[in-house]
Order: structure tokens, then C-alpha cells, then sequence
């Protein structure tokens, strides 16, 4: 295995000069007919599964996956609607789709990098022209909350590429009300350091992690009358960071203090807060 490049462009670039330098047969990774028709067999199986399916969604890259998919469903049923999902920092299918033409469009980093093409291929275009009926796109933002859910709600590991659909519906851009939508998860290979970053923001998001920053006297007791108060109303302190260099701590004999701590919900960390101001000590909550 060669791992070359920042992305997949530069990778596939050096695997078509290897290809060429040593006379091997390159295999594209989405403009192929042979490989856009072995992805369609996973449409095939969604019909099986699901016959009354009537909307999809599909993570879209370069266009093989969907081109796949819409191909074997529209053959099999055409009333129902194929909509595909990009990343809002690349969204060269849509583009191209609404140019008529390959465009090279990229905006900006994404964490969904197995989508992170810089443009289709003709061949996945023209089978996105005839099969494909919206092109939508998200935010990182909704995609990272979206394999948050089917984490905890599923027990479903993708990596950020795969919750993309899920995404389009959470954000609004899919109208699924009364529909029999199937959603295409695609690819599993999370990076562990990202899925940790990726709970933990979406814990704040939801509001059941909360970091408090204090401003308090040096005392004896003073943490522990803190800690205290928020076990009393079913907080758990996550993580307690005390900092005394700290350039905006108050006069000498104060200490800065953050606390990160696990509630319920927004209603608990209210509580949690109001239960704080009983102490009197100076604090404020991050966001």
C-alpha cells in the first residue's frame, strides 16, 4: 500500500503514474461502469428489504455509490426520489449537475473525507442527470451530530461520510414527512481521535456537557464545597482543571477553576447553575 497526497485527487493522480510506470490496470474508484454497477446492487437489496421505499438518500463523492443505486431503483421502481448528500465545503456533483458541466468545486475542509472529491466523473454524471432527482447539501456541524446519534441511539459506528444522509434529514433539507425514506450509511472507518472530539461537541451541543469557569478564593474547601453542590443535584464532574497562573485571575489569593460536568439536559443544567449561585463564589458558563 502507497499512501500519497492530501486528498484523494493527489492520491489518485500517483496511482495512475505508478499504473502507467509499471504497466498495471488502474481501477477508477467511482467512474466505472463495472464498479458503479456492483454499488447498485445495494439498492437492489433496499427494495427487497423495504418495497415501500419511496425517497432515498446517498452520501455523494465522485457519484459511483448513487449512480449505483438510482440506477437499479429506477429501473426496478422510478417513482421513487434519489437524493444525494454532499458536504457543503464540496459539493462539485451539485455544481456540475446545475452547470451541465464537470466542475472542480471544493470550499473549504470537511471531516467527511470519503466524500471529498474535488469533481465527478463524466460517467457518474451522466448517470446522476438522468436518475438522480435533488442534490442537498450540510453543514459538518449537522453531520458530526448526525453519527453522534446513530452511535447512541443505534449502536451504529460510520464514519463521517456515512451519516451524511442521516444529516440532510436532521438539518431540514429533506422533506421525509409521511415518506418511506431508506438511508444509505456508507463506510465505517471512523479516526478515534475524531469520534472523541465528534462526542464530546455534540454532548455540548445537546447541552448534557457543561463547562463552568470559577473565579474563587485559595481555601481550604472551597473546591470541595463546589464539587458538593453539584453531586447534590446529580451533576458528574467530568473534568476539573485548576489553573493559578492564569492571566485574568482576580487578586492574589484567588485561583481559576473550570469544571466540565455531565447532565441530562438543558432543564438539568439550569438546575445545576441556579444550585452554583447559591454558593455566592463568582462563575460563568462557556459556551
Amino acid at each position: 500500500m502507497v499512501l500519497y497526497g492530501q486528498d484523494y485527487s493527489e492520491a489518485r493522480a500517483k496511482a495512475g503514474e505508478i499504473a502507467a510506470k509499471e504497466d498495471m490496470t488502474f481501477i477508477e474508484a467511482f467512474n466505472d461502469p463495472y464498479v458503479i454497477a456492483g454499488q447498485g446492487t445495494i439498492g437492489l437489496e433496499m427494495l427487497q428489504d423495504f418495497p415501500e421505499m419511496d425517497t432515498v438518500l446517498v452520501p455523494v463523492g465522485g457519484g459511483g455509490l448513487i449512480s449505483g443505486i438510482a440506477t437499479a431503483v429506477k429501473s426496478l421502481k422510478p417513482d421513487v426520489r434519489v437524493i444525494g448528500v454532499q458536504s457543503e465545503n464540496a459539493d462539485s456533483m451539485k455544481v456540475s449537475l446545475e452547470k451541465g458541466i464537470i466542475v472542480e468545486h471544493t470550499t473549504g475542509f470537511t471531516i467527511a473525507d470519503g466524500i471529498a472529491v474535488k469533481y465527478p466523473g463524466d460517467l457518474t454524471l451522466q448517470v446522476c442527470r438522468k436518475y438522480v432527482d435533488e442534490i442537498v447539501t450540510v453543514s459538518d456541524e449537522t453531520i458530526a451530530l448526525a453519527l453522534f446519534k446513530l452511535l447512541e441511539r443505534k449502536k451504529t459506528l460510520v464514519e463521517p461520510s456515512g451519516a451524511a444522509g442521516l444529516a440532510a434529514v436532521m438539518e431540514g433539507k429533506v422533506d421525509v414527512s409521511g415518506r418511506n425514506v431508506g438511508i444509505v450509511l456508507s463506510g465505517g472507518n471512523a479516526n478515534l481521535l475524531l469520534l472523541s472530539k465528534i462526542i464530546y461537541k455534540s454532548l455540548e451541543i445537546e447541552e448534557r456537557l457543561v463547562r463552568i469557569d470559577f473565579k474563587i478564593p485559595d481555601r481550604p474547601g472551597t473546591l470541595w464545597r463546589i464539587s458538593n453542590a453539584i453531586s447534590s443535584v446529580g451533576g458528574n464532574i467530568y473534568h476539573a482543571e485548576v489553573d493559578n497562573l492564569a492571566r485574568d485571575t482576580p487578586p492574589v489569593g484567588y485561583q481559576s477553576v473550570r469544571f466540565t460536568v455531565n447532565v441530562r439536559d438543558s432543564e438539568h443544567a439550569a438546575a445545576l447553575v441556579e444550585k452554583l449561585k447559591t454558593l455566592g463564589f463568582s462563575f460563568q458558563v462557556v459556551s
